[in-house]
C-alpha cells in the first residue's frame, strides 16, 4: 500500500533582473559612502615637542618628507634628491614668492639631512618654513 503520492515539486521562479538591480544599488551605496584612507609610503615617527602647537591653514603649504636612513626628500609620492628638490622649490617659489614649507622629519633621520633642506629652502628662496612635530603627553 502506498499511502504518500510523490509529486513533482515546480521551483519557484526567481527573478534574476530584479535581484541584480538591487545588487547594483547596493554596490553604489557602499562605493558612494566608503572613505578612501591613502597609506603613506614609509613609517615615520615625529620628534615630540612641549611647543607643538597646531599650524596654519590658511597658507599654501609644501610638506617636505625626511625619512630614516635614506638620502631623498619626498613631497607627496614624488622623490626627489637634493639637486631636483632645490629645482622643484625655485620653481614653486617663483610662482608662489610667499609659499610656506613644512618639514616632516623622522625622529632617528639624519640631522645632516634636515641641515640640507634648510640649505636647499634658503638656496630656493623660501622664507617661511617649519617642522612637524607631536605634542608631549600629558603626564597624570
Amino acid at each position: 500500500m502506498r499511502f504518500k503520492v510523490n509529486k513533482q515539486r515546480q521551483t519557484p521562479p526567481i527573478i534574476i533582473v530584479a535581484l541584480v538591480d538591487v545588487l547594483i544599488v547596493v554596490l553604489i551605496f557602499l562605493v558612494v559612502t566608503t572613505t578612501f584612507k591613502t597609506h603613506p609610503a614609509f613609517k615615520m615617527t615625529l620628534p615630540e615637542s612641549e611647543t607643538a602647537q597646531q599650524g596654519s591653514t590658511t597658507v599654501t603649504n609644501i610638506i617636505i618628507n625626511v625619512p630614516k636612513g635614506t638620502n631623498v626628500f619626498f613631497v607627496g609620492a614624488d622623490v626627489y634628491s637634493d639637486i631636483q628638490l632645490l629645482e622643484y622649490l625655485s620653481e614653486r617659489a617663483r610662482v608662489a614668492p610667499n609659499i610656506a614649507v613644512s618639514i616632516r622629519a623622522d625622529t632617528e633621520s639624519a640631522f645632516g639631512r634636515i641641515v640640507a633642506l634648510v640649505d636647499i629652502l634658503k638656496k630656493a628662496n623660501i622664507l617661511h618654513f617649519s617642522a612637524f612635530a607631536k605634542p608631549v603627553p600629558a603626564s597624570d
